[in-house]
């Protein structure tokens, strides 16, 4: 363990940089347990607030921990908060849209996108006619970049309300989808896009906005979209009651970069009702889920498509006489998972089924909640090894929405922490960081960390800056690992998982670049004798350069352009 009494300097060629985290790009799973029967590992919660109009809640993994958003009845507007992966808060909810007092919003939809998040919601703002579709933008942290922008309409006279936004995500842009009443005298309700950049602008220079998805007889309503890997296109499903006899599956490709859908295709035909159409896309292609009434009651059906048609066969994967109904899927990186509300045991809980990736029920209907009092309405997120699952309340606890932890139940202790190491040390303040503890079958949910063994702060990241400290006060630092079944580390080594530090401003490290040199020079009110010193690519890892008795080191043809590089300055004592 060593006192750290320095600050870290990081640069590019010649440019200055501060240390932060990079979340990966549509993060993917690289192990899946199989669990023969998932289980509910750990509490559910209740986010917040009063749900409008019983709408599902998104979920949204973005590497480290899960985003959510829903439209609360006390404000009618759009809120957001992080959750850890065993559905503890990661911070306090926030309202979204910076819009006027007027404004009334639901039905969100949330998409990460690498870096932060792509939201839809239908609000009814100042001037608008009746309730349009909006878009935003939002950082990490659900604050909104920029303005909303409003999708549906553009330019036009708003002749409609729309309802149920859908939204999809393919790497580099969002395709929002949508039902509005503009063909209502003549058709019912119809089906309408608009493609939308990753800079958060319409695509086609601003023509690619009120795209007719489907404007056949009757009504077309709640619409889903995904990206079809292997088709190189969104697809866009929809309930369709052109028969005027009851509502089948259709759908049709849309591909953004021409601003075109493919001809409309009936997927599923029954002489009974489908509704609710849902779809995951796992790489190779897309599977969907829908409610189905073939059997004389509602049952939740699974099939795939082959390019871009249904080809596989349709599959009961609820099989009982009650009703089961609101179905969603998540592909996992490995199978999917299928949940619904169903009532067979005499009010709705949530329920859920594996399926293999080439369409195969694994084990049996697995119950989520149990003794709730009734649920609805569920939605899933899956991180790397589990799956954090909302739903909503619909008996006593009607119109509130609760988040669950749901995976393997085996016991595991997570692994400590290592390289805890502490660095931007001032007088008042330094940041601890760590190497991130990689999961086995269960997600890591936080990292809590401590100082003289008292608890400071939790965070998914892997470094936390500490504040208010005192200079010259010495201050042992170490970090516990926690996974989403609330397991936590022990008996971690004191000399990888924790530290000493003692905040002092008297270290004043500079660095001058001399390509492809780097000449560091300090400056020591403290008196110290010697000094090691540290580089590192990355904060967590650092090599030992050497030790001087002088303020001044000569790193030698070390740098090369576009690379970033830290170096750290310490007491070789303690």
């Amino acid at each position: 363990m060593c006192r750290r009494v320095s600050v870290v300097l990081a640069f590019a060629g010649s440019l200055l940089f501060l240390f932060t985290t990079v979340r990966a790009n549509q993060p993917k799973t690289d192990y899946w347990p199989t669990c023969s029967s998932p289980q509910n590992i750990a509490p559910a919660t209740n986010i917040g607030g009063n749900l409008y109009a019983l709408p599902r809640t998104p979920l949204a993994w973005n590497g480290l921990d899960y985003g959510t958003a829903w439209v609360d009845v006390s404000d009618f507007r759009v809120h957001f908060r992080r959750y850890y992966a065993d559905g503890t808060p990661q911070s306090a909810g926030v309202v979204v849209q910076n819009t006027t007092n007027s404004d009334t919003s639901f039905s969100p939809a949330l998409v990460w996108n690498g870096s932060g998040y792509g939201l839809a919601w239908i609000g009814l703002q100042s001037g608008d006619a009746d309730y349009q579709v909006y878009f935003a933008r939002l950082d990490a942290d659900g604050n909104m970049i920029g303005s909303p922008l409003k999708v549906s309409f553009v330019g036009q006279p708003e002749t409609g309300s729309c309802a149920a936004p859908a939204l999809a995500w393919n790497g580099s842009d969002y395709v929002v989808v949508w039902y509005d009443t503009r063909n209502n005298a003549t058709s019912g309700e119809d089906v309408f896009a608009t493609a939308v950049g990753g800079d958060g602008s319409i695509l086609g220079s601003g023509a690619y906005h009120d795209i007719v998805i489907c404007d056949a007889s009757n009504s077309q309503v709640n619409p889903a979209v995904a990206w079809n890997t292997g088709l190189g296109a969104y697809e866009i499903v929809w309930e369709d009651f052109r028969n005027g006899a009851n509502y089948d599956i259709w759908g049709r490709a849309f591909f953004e970069a021409s601003g075109s859908p493919s001809p409309q295709r009936q997927l599923v035909a029954t002489s009974n009702t489908m509704e609710y159409p849902a779809l995951a896309d796992s790489g190779n292609g897309l599977s969907m889920v829908w409610t189905d009434y073939r059997d004389g009651n509602p049952e939740t059906y699974f099939n795939q498509f082959h390019g871009d048609q249904l080809a596989g066969t349709d599959t009961n994967l609820s099989n009982n006489s009650s009703f089961s109904i609101d179905p969603m899927i998540v592909w996992t990186g490995a199978e999917f998972g299928v949940f619904w509300a169903d009532n067979k045991t005499g009010y709705y809980e949530i329920y859920f089924q594996r399926v293999s990736a080439d369409g195969v029920p694994q084990a049996g209907n697995v119950e989520v909640t149990q003794g709730s009092g009734g649920s609805r309405q569920p939605v899933a997120g899956f991180g790397r090894y589990g799956y954090l699952v909302s739903f909503a309340g619909t008996q006593a606890t009607y119109g509130t929405n609760y988040i669950e932890p749901f995976g393997c139940t085996y016991a595991y202790t997570p692994t400590c922490p290592s390289g805890v190491m502490a660095y931007g040390v001032s007088s008042t303040a330094a940041t601890i960081s760590w190497q991130p503890v990689d999961g086995n079958g269960t997600d890591i949910a936080y990292y809590e960390v401590l100082r003289d063994n008292m608890p400071v702060g939790k965070t998914s990241n892997n470094y936390f800056t500490d504040t208010g400290l005192t200079s010259g006060t010495t201050y042992l630092y170490s970090v516990i690992t926690v996974n989403a079944a609330q397991s936590q580390s022990y008996g971690c080594s004191s000399t990888t998982s924790s530290v000493y530090v003692k905040p002092s401003a008297a270290v004043t490290l500079k660095v001058n670049k001399s390509n492809p040199d780097a000449v560091l020079s300090w400056t020591d009110t403290s008196n110290m004798t010697s000094y090691n010193v540290y580089r590192g690519t990355n904060p967590q890892v650092m090599q030992k350069l050497g030790s001087t008795s002088s303020q001044t080191y000569d790193d030698a043809n070390a740098l090369t352009n576009s690379n970033v590089y830290f170096y750290t300055v310490d007491d070789p004592g303690q």
